[in-house]
């Protein structure tokens, strides 16, 4: 199956997302994530997804290592297969299975001691080497920080997370700050280009 195109059995909004990157799911190489997310949103899920462009089954059918770096546009792919495989298009519900999967990961004894030492306004102001733990190619910016409160961007290649993307970073976002000194946070995505995505964090 060619990787540009999602055949007829795709999610459409797998389908879509590829369609718009330049080298379908060849493209930006050097932007990569920790597999350890996929890997946890797969064990997560009651059944696997199916019917998905080849590098994204065999992805699921042969996860990598936690430790492995995976294409980002890989994990991006799989987020949009499994919102529509496995939860029917409910993008709300999909959602907060992977803040409450999020919160889980970022207590293992691997990326706790990252998070845990620090309150949140700490947090980011090292939130740059912090997120080059997780992500590789895309960027991350603290733009504004208040008392209670952060604007956070990220840039990224043209197109390269899905609007699914975004809203699950923010959820990630959220996780890493009540893994600090908090009780309660709100991340949301304000603002988005092709290239950047615009984030406000509040916290209490």
């Amino acid at each position: 199956m060619s990787d540009k195109g999602t055949g007829s059995a795709s999610p459409t909004r797998l389908q879509r997302y590829v369609t718009t990157l330049p080298q379908g799911l060849r493209s930006y190489p050097g932007h990569a994530i920790k597999a350890a997310f996929a890997r946890a949103l797969l064990e997560e899920l009651p059944k696997p997804p199916r019917g998905l462009p080849e590098p994204i089954a065999v992805l699921v059918d042969r996860p990598p290592a936690i430790s492995a770096w995976l294409p980002e546009v890989h994990h991006q792919a799989l987020l949009l297969g499994v919102v529509e495989q496995v939860f029917d298009g409910d993008e709300a519900e999909f959602l907060d299975m992977m803040l409450r999967l999020q919160r889980r990961l970022l207590k293992r004894k691997i990326y706790a001691p990252l998070l845990q030492i620090v309150d949140p306004a700490r947090l980011l102001k090292h939130a740059a080497r912090r997120w080059t733990n997780f992500h590789r190619g895309a960027t991350l910016h603290l733009d504004q920080l208040t008392t209670g409160e952060a604007h956070i961007s990220v840039t990224h290649p043209r197109g390269l997370f899905s609007s699914l993307g975004r809203a699950a970073l923010a959820g990630g976002f959220r996780a890493a700050i009540e893994a600090g000194r908090t009780h309660e946070a709100e991340v949301v995505v304000i603002e988005t280009t092709d290239e950047r995505t615009e984030f406000r964090g509040r916290w209490g």
